[in-house]
């Protein structure tokens, strides 16, 4: 399911970390936001099971970008495998550098172990 997200507008892409894995994104831009939201969702999971939220988020006038962790839905690596956990740490850094806008705010929130993640940036 491709369904976009009502009042905004999709961008895909994908960032390559620092160690070479490229990691899949999805923004989800609205015109003239208030703030931009990075979600880090949970283990075995991916930027889809984010969509409600990031629905809710959308019409509160802010820009989403969901991000599929190493290992998981589209982005690559082993699936459900990490060498060190603050891998997944240094990757939402990377994903948080490319939503930071010097006019707006950026909240990052995260689900399970996302959650976990988001305490450690």
């Amino acid at each position: 399911m491709n369904a976009l997200i009502e009042d905004s507008t999709v961008e895909l892409g994908q960032i390559t970390t620092h160690d070479g894995i490229n990691l899949s994104l999805r923004w989800d831009r609205v015109e003239s936001p208030v703030a931009h939201v990075v979600i880090a969702h949970g283990f075995a999971e991916y930027t889809r099971r984010q969509r409600h939220l990031a629905q809710a988020l959308v019409k509160a006038g802010m820009s989403v970008l969901r991000y599929d962790m190493r290992g998981h839905g589209h982005s690559g690596g082993r699936r459900g495998h990490v060498e060190r956990f603050d891998d997944y740490v240094d990757d939402l850094l990377e994903v948080v550098d490319v939503a930071r806008s010097e006019s707006l705010p950026l909240f990052v929130m995260g689900h399970s172990q996302g959650g976990l993640i988001t305490t450690r940036t």
